[in-house]
Formats: C-alpha cells, sequence, structure tokens
C-alpha cells in the first residue's frame, strides 16, 4: 500500500519508476545540492572527499542524483571539469557530441552526431569530451558520478574554449553551472 504522505513529497514521475530507483532518489533528494532554475535539480548520494592513506592523499568519487527537466542550449558544445560518469535512472535524452574525434570546435555546429541514452545505459566522459544533451522525454533522472577535478569547464566556440564564467559575458547566454 502506497503512503499517501510520501507522494506529496516527491515528484510524480517517480511513482513510476521501480522501487530501488524510487529509494535512491527519495534518499538522496534529502541533501539538497546547487540547483540549477529551470534547468536542473541536484542532490548529493555520495559527497566529495578525501581520504589518506600514509603520505598519499586520495579523492573519492561523488555521486549526485540529477533531475533533468530541459535540454542545454546547443550554441556551443561544453565540457566538464571532472571525469565523469552518468547512470540513466529514468527519462533518456540525445547526447550530442562532434562527429569526429579531433574536429575543430568552429564545424561543430554543422558536423555533429548524436546517441540515444536510455534507461540503464552508462556514459564514461573525459574531463574534455565536448557534448550537449537533448531530452527525449519531459524529465530525465540520472546518476552523475565525478572524480579527479582537473580543470575549469567550458564552451567550444569558433573562438576557442571559453570558460564559463565568461560565456554569459559573451553571448548572452545562460551557462548553466555544470561543475
Amino acid at each position: 500500500m502506497k503512503d499517501p504522505n510520501l507522494t506529496h513529497t516527491i515528484p510524480s514521475e517517480l511513482q513510476s519508476m521501480n522501487w530501488l530507483f524510487r529509494l535512491i532518489c527519495t534518499f538522496a533528494m534529502k541533501s539538497p545540492y546547487f540547483h540549477l532554475d529551470g534547468y536542473m535539480q541536484r542532490w548529493w548520494l555520495v559527497k566529495e572527499r578525501w581520504i589518506k592513506l600514509g603520505k598519499w592523499e586520495y579523492q573519492l568519487p561523488a555521486i549526485r542524483l540529477h533531475r533533468i527537466i530541459r535540454s542545454d542550449s546547443d550554441r556551443h558544445l561544453h565540457d566538464h571539469p571532472r571525469k565523469s560518469i552518468s547512470f540513466i535512472l529514468y527519462g533518456g535524452y540525445f547526447e550530442v557530441f562532434p562527429t569526429f574525434p579531433n574536429q575543430k570546435p568552429e564545424i561543430d555546429e554543422y558536423l555533429r552526431v548524436s546517441y540515444l541514452r536510455k534507461p540503464f545505459n552508462c556514459v564514461y566522459r573525459n574531463t574534455n569530451t565536448r557534448h550537449c544533451i537533448k531530452l527525449s522525454n519531459s524529465v530525465t533522472y540520472s546518476l552523475f558520478i565525478t572524480w579527479g577535478k582537473r580543470r575549469e569547464w567550458g564552451f567550444y566556440t569558433p573562438q576557442g574554449w571559453i570558460n564559463h564564467k565568461d560565456y554569459n559575458y559573451i553571448f548572452g547566454e545562460d551557462s548553466n553551472e555544470n561543475s
């Protein structure tokens, strides 16, 4: 029997998820991260942390739950500051990449390839993997696992790579905080 109080505290689409994904989402939603109004809601499942073993320090992976509510702007592709793995729980999206691995960013607008990411798909991205996502459903939930911050993140434009902090000023678009 469903708890009537529980159905009012979580988004309606969670009601149609399998019990394990619903449990993960409900647990994560108790620890909000930095939400991006109108774009993405994010929660911690496992926070970033370091451990020390002898004289060495290691960063352990962080895991966040993402509720994506709109597609990326596709004007320019972006990268991320850390290596990442996305595991789709619900919904899905098309992930857009340059057609060729060493393609110059100035032709990204014309030569792109997209892959459908659907529930149970797992995707690895390096820090210099440029991409954008286009929702295939109204809402998508994913686990976003990150580790090893290498640099800042930004957008690939015909003028070259531009830090996300400068992008909005130059192109007049919301850069979203993808970190």
